[in-house]
């Protein structure tokens, strides 16, 4: 079976005229290993967001997400995929700016993107995406992390349902939406202004892959082997089969550790999100700063020194809360 170009019909505002574009399907992978993207759970939910807020200005979908702190994996369903990171970067970047009073583009220029070609090519990329958190270590199923899109697909024969884990009642009306753009209800998910998953994410198109419940939980588990390479040569496409490899081409270096990571045993002890807490409460009314980028290279280096000393910490995680450069980590790596 072969995954052919999609073909979408766009239907555009009243009085414009209606245009069909050929899309295609892509991986794409955004880094920010030198300073974290995403500092608490408010960041996640206006990351998640913006990204759907794109996919809504753009008219496109994505099919599968997962966001951690330095990176961020989906795939995406467009005829520009470059115009679409741009602007979807450009939404985010001026919410975090603002709020740390930071300047400057946020995360590394480039950026992975592949496209994806045929049934068990895209169903093994989606995979690797969706269980992207399993991989790090940051949770044991892919269910278990509230930032990416795993539970959006056969809610009703699985029992559970989008961010299903966040409290939004702490969170007031309209928060995760621009100030100066309202949205129909039918739009949104609840009242805080998150977007309904329905809008952005093919959520029917991922289960077709997919097939059944059970297809899904079984790849949701499913450990990287040599079968799933196999089973993607069948597509027939001419393409390098998807890889834990290939899908973390940034973490080629600690592929070892991703791969026990599959097992779901090792989950870490210390998140950036629990660095970043630390730093954001504790050090900032310690230095009397409103944002760790107000911190002077000799704060943060004292605070470097203080939290090594914290258990399940480690350098470069600390060095990417903190943004110390990865040349700053390379010569202290002796430390």
């Amino acid at each position: 079976m072969t995954f052919p170009s999609l073909s979408v019909h766009i239907f555009v505002l009243a009085g414009q005229e209606r245009r069909e574009d050929m899309k295609k399907q892509y991986h794409i992978c955004i880094t920010s290993h030198e300073e974290v993207m995403f500092r608490n759970e408010e960041d996640y939910l206006r990351g998640i967001n913006s990204l759907a807020l794109t996919c809504i200005q753009m008219q496109d979908k994505v099919c599968t997400f997962s966001f951690q702190t330095d990176h961020i994996h989906f795939d995406l369903i467009s005829d520009r995929p470059g115009e679409f990171v741009r602007q979807f970067r450009n939404r985010y970047a001026m919410y975090f700016n603002k709020k740390y009073n930071r300047k400057g583009p946020l995360g590394k220029h480039l950026y992975f993107i592949s496209e994806l070609e045929g049934a068990r090519h895209v169903e093994a990329a989606e995979s690797y995406i969706l269980r992207n958190a399993v991989h790090h270590g940051i949770a044991s199923s892919p269910f278990g992390y509230p930032f990416n899109s795993s539970t959006c697909y056969f809610e009703k024969d699985l029992c559970h349902f989008y961010l299903g884990s966040v409290d939004f009642s702490k969170y007031k009306k309209g928060l995760f939406l621009p100030h100066n753009r309202k949205f129909p209800k039918s739009y949104l998910l609840n009242p805080q202004g998150m977007i309904d998953p329905k809008h952005f994410v093919e959520v029917k198109l991922v289960e077709k892959f997919f097939g059944t419940p059970r297809g899904y939980l079984f790849c949701m588990t499913r450990l990287s082997s040599e079968e799933w390479e196999k089973s993607q040569a069948k597509d027939e496409n001419g393409k390098d089969a998807i890889t834990l490899k290939i899908i973390e081409h940034s973490f080629t270096d600690r592929l070892d550790i991703l791969y026990e990571n599959e097992k779901g045993r090792n989950v870490n002890s210390c998140s950036d999100m629990d660095v970043c807490r630390i730093i954001d409460t504790k050090y900032l009314r310690k230095y009397s700063c409103n944002s760790y980028a107000q911190l002077s290279r000799s704060q943060k280096e004292a605070i470097k020194d203080e939290l090594l000393t914290k258990k399940g910490t480690t350098k470069i995680q600390i060095y990417r809360c903190l943004a110390l450069s990865r040349d700053d980590f390379t010569k202290n790596a002796t430390r």
